[in-house]
This record gives C-alpha cells, structure tokens and sequence, in this order.
C-alpha cells in the first residue's frame, strides 16, 4: 500500500494534465505558514521544507523562460541532463547565508516536444521569520514573472518528534485547527499517511473518496524517533 501512494505522488507530479488543481485563496499566503504555525503552537519545529510551483507550457516558450531565469540568477550555469523519456536543464542555487536553495529545472519530453515542463523549488533546512520573508520576496516575484494562473503549486515540511509527543495528538491539533476532514487512511506498523480537505484552500486533487487537499504522514524510525510529514495538496516527496 505505502509503494502504491508512493506512485501515485509521482505519477501526479509528472503529469502534464493539471485541470485537476484548482486555484489558491490568497495567492500572497502560502499553506506552508499556516502549517509551520500550527507545529510551533505545539513546540515542534521543522526539520525541512519546500515549495514548488509547476506548470506546462507551449515548447515555443523555452528560449524565453531560460531567458527569464538567466536574468534572475545571471551568475549560475544550466545543467543539462538526458535520458531515454526527456531533456532536463536545471539551475541549483544555494545561498548559504540563510540555509535556503532556488532550483529552476525546465523538462523537454522528447515524445511530445509541443510541450514543456517547468518547475520552480524552494527549499529550507529550518522555519522562522526569514524562511517567511524570503518567500515573499522570492517566490512570489518568481511565481508571477514564470508562470500563469493555472500554476500548481505544492507545499511540503517535515518534522523530528520525539516518544513525548503523540503523532495521533498532532494531526488532531491540526484537524481542528484547519477544520480538516478526513478522505483516506493507509495505518501500517510503523508507518501511518492520511489525505484530508480543509477549506482553507482551494488547491484539490480528486479522489474515490472526495477531493483532497492535504496529507499527514508518519514513520515510526528506531527509538522513540517519529518523522512527521505534511504537504499539500500532497506530499510531493518520498517518504
């Protein structure tokens, strides 16, 4: 079952049909805070996090969006990497200062080359003050210079907690602060996923079961060490 989820986050995250995603509220507020927000209020703090803004485009427009990313990061050099399905060129860069990394990756398919992928991430080792005010100087500004209105956007951060801390507990404290109904439950031994809806935000998948638009993950790992994750609409990262 956990292999099958697994496939299913990837296959969502390759796919090229994104009529499934619905818009975001407040397009200048990310679910990320909100989650962030909601772990501090129970002293837990995030161990990473990321964001990522997807969205196809005409093949027409790869010069110009590799233009686009030059002008923001003119000192970094496109990677280019190939496989037997796509091209792939990536820009990764760090900023060591405040622990964070931009990557630009654009995916030319060489099957159907009337189209591109183009993906925008962010990503952070710890979440406070300037995690938040990056973002909003960063991508926000990226989101709209790259991409359209039918952007999909992801959210995704995890978290270390301890045998003091009861991961049932947790998702309840955020069940009832983000008004979330539970869709579909996968509970192994050490390993519990929960897709949920809040309407906090548009943003859904559709399942069997009703639309989703958030998911709760924990692995039970050696001692009394729990990995929690929370994304959304999903988890966008194998865990």
């Amino acid at each position: 079952m956990r292999s099958l989820l697994i496939i299913l986050v990837a296959i969502l995250m390759l796919s090229t049909d994104l009529e499934t995603f619905a818009g975001v509220k407040n397009k200048e507020e990310l679910p990320l805070g909100m989650i962030a927000a909601q772990l501090q209020s129970q002293g837990i703090e995030a161990d990473g996090w990321e964001v990522i803004a997807k969205e196809s485009f005409s093949r027409q427009h790869l010069d110009m969006i590799k233009g686009l990313v030059e002008e923001e990061v003119p000192q970094a050099q496109w990677q280019r990497a190939s496989d037997r399905n796509s091209e792939k060129y990536s820009i990764v860069y760090p900023q060591k200062a405040t622990g964070i990394t931009e990557t630009f990756i654009v995916i030319v398919p060489k099957k159907h080359r009337n189209y591109i992928e183009v993906i925008y991430k962010i990503t952070g080792t710890s979440w406070g003050e300037a995690s938040e005010r990056f973002l909003k100087n960063n991508f926000f500004v990226e989101k709209d210079r790259i991409f359209s209105e039918n952007v999909a956007i992801f959210s995704c951060i995890e978290a270390e907690i301890n045998g003091i801390i009861d991961d049932v507990l947790v998702y309840k404290n955020l069940v009832q602060a983000l008004d979330i109904k539970t869709i579909e439950m996968i509970d192994e031994t050490d390993f519990k996923s929960i897709s949920g809806y809040t309407p906090e935000w548009e943003q859904t998948i559709p399942l069997p079961a009703g639309a989703m638009n958030v998911q709760f993950a924990v692995r039970k790992g050696l001692g009394a060490k729990t990995n929690i994750t929370i994304g959304t609409p999903i988890i966008t990262s194998e865990y």
